[in-house]
């Protein structure tokens, strides 16, 4: 049965279309969805200029949004039309700037802009040198010359695309090559079709020594050790060799051992654990390494917890890949750097204190 709607009903329609068609056009004009940021990774205690591409005009924004603690942005001035006309501004420069102590990780950010606030971005704080892809390194004979530890940024921006960089390494040297791309692109709002990488490590004769596809979701994660001493590539490119300028990745390169989970995951709140650490190249022998310093801040209720490390000159840190920060509440973790290695946790109020040294029979 077909039913009439009221009268009222259909003036309160046409009095908001004749409203929203009275507006100027900056009050009707669509928000920015951000895309893409290039380099997408900013090193710890450095500041540095990035470059964000959006979907819709971002001229007139005004400030950068941040999340957590030791990152902020600040936006690079654009000069002003001599037209007065508002230009239609899709790329804008940005200066990140990383404090000392800010934790590695990814931080989401947004700009505000006349148009109301932008999607969201992200950004990877990095502890190593952010070295960015430049010139045609698609085949081995072109391949960019990097120094390991690194922290390779680049764009997957092409069909048939493959970026290639080669190092030098030593026999029994630990490699650890961790890429960010896919998992990034799932905040990005517009965005249609998504990475799939790959990670390729080869020797200098072009031989496969390792390669890794959907560790993190259907980011690459790869773990392993150099051969022989000499100069090995590391290729990166979409598994269905298909690009585009939005699919930025890092690759955070180096030698490091890297935690990739402890056990227990939880902690109750005023009890003692036994915890025990465990991931690739993490090994007894790191006992000598000294430890990990966490500093427990004071208050009531729950925090995030920042981790320091302590450790001898000459000694390799641990790197925890998934997360440098563990949520245990008001009280102090010590991690020690080792495969299985179990550590006491200590339920406490406000302190700061070193892990306890290597064990004698180990030392």
């Amino acid at each position: 049965m077909f039913h009439h709607r009221p009268l009222p009903v259909i003036f309160g329609f046409a009095a908001i279309l004749l409203t929203v068609a009275a507006l100027p056009p900056a009050a009707v004009a669509q928000y920015p969805m951000l895309m893409g940021l290039k380099p997408v990774a900013a090193q710890v205690g450095q500041t540095s200029e990035h470059t964000i591409s959006s979907r819709y005009n971002l001229y007139g924004a005004h400030k950068v949004l941040v999340t957590g603690r030791g990152v902020t942005a600040e936006i690079v001035p654009v000069a002003k039309p001599k037209d007065g006309k508002t230009p239609n501004l899709t790329t804008l420069k940005l200066k990140f700037t990383i404090a000392p102590d800010a934790l590695p990780g990814v931080r989401d950010f947004r700009l505000a802009t006349p148009r109301g606030a932008s999607t969201v971005g992200q950004i990877v704080i990095v502890r190593d040198k952010v070295v960015s892809e430049t010139g045609n390194n698609d085949s081995a004979a072109k391949a960019q010359a990097i120094k390991l530890p690194a922290t390779i940024c680049g764009a997957i921006e092409k069909a048939e695309d493959v970026d290639i960089f080669k190092f030098t390494a030593s026999k029994g040297q630990p490699l650890s090559f961790h890429v960010r791309s896919q998992r990034l692109q799932d905040r990005i709002h517009d965005l249609q079709k998504h990475v799939d990488p790959i990670l390729t490590l080869r020797s200098a004769t072009g031989s496969t020594l390792a390669s890794s596809d959907n560790y993190h979701f259907a980011d690459p994660f790869l773990a392993t050790t150099a051969p022989a001493d000499g100069e090995y590539t590391l290729e990166i490119r979409d598994v269905r060799y298909q690009g585009n300028s939005h699919w930025q990745y890092s690759i955070e390169s180096h030698s490091r051992p890297v935690v990739e989970t402890i056990h227990p995951l939880a902690v109750a709140l005023g009890r003692d654990v036994m915890l025990a650490a465990a991931g690739p190249d993490v090994r007894p022998q790191h006992r000598r390494a000294g430890g990990c310093e966490f500093s427990a801040n004071g208050g009531r209720g729950q925090r995030w917890k920042q981790r320091r490390e302590v450790r001898p000159a000459g000694r390799r840190p641990l790197d925890d890949q998934r997360t440098d920060r563990i949520r245990i509440g008001h009280r102090l973790l010590c991690l020690r750097g080792q495969k299985r290695r179990e550590v006491h946790l200590r339920s406490g109020g406000t302190s700061r204190r070193q892990c306890p040294g290597p064990s004698p029979e180990n030392s």
